[in-house]
């Protein structure tokens, strides 16, 4: 027969085997946040699409390869580390890119981006029909691109609808008339249906941009697939995100602001945008949360308006 000690034992660990399991139906076990990339990270993600810029591939894929072995969930490093493996092209990275594209998919369906990069790769392994309605939604997503057009029409016309290809081509012309790539496009579709003369014009229109420095071609290349296949940094993600990694410092100097008010300066660290004022003779800086970037954007075009709760202001003069 038992004691009592043992009889109060095991009614202790009916208790504890009770109430844990009871935490677990109410879903009151904690999750670990996500840590945040710190100031270093982001710095790398910066140096990882600088050498992407550098054409540097396998250095920068190491670079994005890294962050995300550190941040799994980062989105912006993931979806840096499948450009550069997609650019890289050595043996089974298309695959490998494909993966990393469809993974990302799978958390944001509607993501414009990962949608482009997918449908370039469909394509460029001669799969149109699989392209096409992923360029498709691309172009629906964002009616001002031109490259989705173009590949699209490519992947259109690879099919056998020159009409329907010619029509496309032609409205990558109407949203950037300096893409030579869809003139050419769009002589080749003339040419399937069966209008020489139109094709020989269109031809000729491709080739005397040769030589403008203005002009642009659209390719399986990095940085002429379009700004969509291109990789991110933080600048670029959305504010929603990220409202504690990172602040807008927007510089107004009389006599240089349009040299200085560029987007691509709007991210740095606030003393040196105040330094460089000072050292341009004078001038406004605001400092601003990234989350406030209609402000920040009308701020730029009227910088000596007050606009309350903007970001801190300082007046610079020497």
């Amino acid at each position: 027969m038992q004691s009592a000690s043992c009889r109060n034992r095991s009614a202790l660990v009916f208790v504890a085997l009770a109430l844990s399991l009871g935490a677990c139906g109410r879903g009151d076990v904690s999750v670990a946040t996500p840590k945040a990339p710190s100031a270093e990270e982001l710095g790398e993600l910066d140096r990882g699409v600088g050498l992407m810029g550098q054409f540097d591939f396998a250095a920068a894929r190491d670079v994005f390869a890294g962050l995300v072995s550190r941040h799994p969930d980062w989105y912006e490093a993931r979806f840096d580390l499948a450009v550069a493996t997609f650019n890289r092209q050595q043996e089974g990275d298309e695959r490998a890119a494909g993966d990393q594209t469809r993974a990302l998919l799978k958390e944001r369906p509607d993501d414009l981006r990962a949608l482009y990069v997918l449908g370039l790769m469909a394509l460029r392994t001669q799969s149109p029909k699989d392209a096409e309605p992923l360029l498709r939604r691309v172009a629906d997503g964002d009616p001002r691109d031109a490259y989705a057009r173009y590949f699209l029409a490519q992947s259109v016309l690879s099919q056998g609808r020159a009409e329907e290809a010619l029509a496309l081509f032609d409205g990558a012309l109407a949203r950037d008339p300096r893409l030579r790539s869809a003139r050419y496009g769009a002589s080749q579709a003339l040419t399937r249906l069966g209008r020489p003369a139109e094709a020989a014009a269109r031809l000729e229109e491709f080739q005397s941009l040769r030589n403008n420095p203005l002009a642009r071609l659209a390719e399986f290349k990095y940085t002429r697939m379009g700004r969509l296949a291109e990789a991110v940094t933080i600048a670029v993600a959305k504010p929603e995100r990220l409202p504690l990694l990172a602040r807008i410092v927007l510089v107004y100097v009389p006599g240089v602001a349009p040299a200085v008010n560029k987007p691509e300066l709007l991210l740095m660290v606030p003393a040196v945008a105040f330094r460089l004022a000072q050292t341009s003779g004078g001038g406004i800086v605001t400092v601003a949360p990234v989350t406030s970037w209609p402000a920040a954007v009308y701020w730029m075009l009227f910088p000596t308006a007050a606009l309350p709760g903007l970001g801190e202001t300082v007046m610079v003069n020497n």
